[in-house]
């Protein structure tokens, strides 16, 4: 009895760490470049096309990367897609995009027709092994390996592509004039004429870093639970 009880309240705790855990990093709530709904694409360009962004001042948490799935269909077999989020060096000049250098590449993900992750509206989504944490600076989302049977999606400049940008309440900022590449896996150096969310092809999910005072409620319920376990235990004794 007084083993069951133990584990009982222990488990009961671990569970409870768990879901906190899953609640701020699992579930990645907020997607930053959205197309909630299917929708067909109209360029089949295979090199890199990229996104910039800005984190704020509180850091944010990147759970999953994202790819654009021409009328959530499916990716072909053959086709690989990838993205990848890549630190951008702003030189100083951040409303001025055309002299922006890459820097390293910080996470990366493929995209196949026997793992294509997880639809959502006509995007798919795959986790990160280990969320990827961006602090305040400069930074490129990257999609590359779209084709004549899988199309990105290109808005011309004209708004005619159907992309929702959501910065989490102000923690990013979508900047510059969206950019091209000129290979797979590579930063893409070429300014394209806009808009900050031009491409049908990378997106990301992310969620905030819990602000400390949240922590420390978690920490103290926890403490709490363990201090209930502990006196049950004792109890049966």
């Amino acid at each position: 009895m007084r083993c069951c009880v133990y584990v009982r309240n222990g488990f009961f705790v671990a569970t409870f760490l768990a879901a906190m855990m899953v609640s701020h990093v699992a579930l990645g709530g907020i997607i930053a470049y959205e197309i909630p709904s299917p929708v067909v694409g109209n360029q089949a360009f295979g090199n890199g096309l990229g996104h910039d962004f800005d984190v704020n001042a509180t850091p944010i948490l990147v759970t999953h990367l994202g790819v654009f799935d021409e009328l959530a269909n499916g990716i072909t077999a053959g086709t690989t897609l990838g993205t990848q989020i890549w630190a951008r060096n702003n030189n100083g000049t951040p409303v001025d995009p055309f002299d922006d250098s890459g820097g390293a590449m910080l996470a990366s993900m493929t995209f196949t027709n026997a793992d294509p992750g997880v639809l959502i509206g006509s995007q798919r989504f795959k986790p990160l092994p280990v969320p990827l944490l961006l602090s305040q600076g400069s930074y490129t989302v990257n999609s590359d390996g779209y084709n004549a049977t899988d199309q990105n999606g290109n808005d011309g400049g004209v708004g005619s592509f159907p992309s929702i940008q959501n910065d989490g309440g102000g923690l990013i900022t979508f900047v510059g004039a969206a950019r091209f590449g000129a290979g797979v896996m590579q930063f893409p150096g070429s300014v394209d004429s806009g808009p900050t969310n031009r491409y049908g092809g990378p997106t990301f999910q992310f969620d905030p870093i819990p602000e400390p005072s949240s922590l420390l409620l978690a920490l103290a319920g926890l403490l709490a639970l363990a201090a209930l376990g502990a006196r049950q235990f004792r109890q049966t004794r």
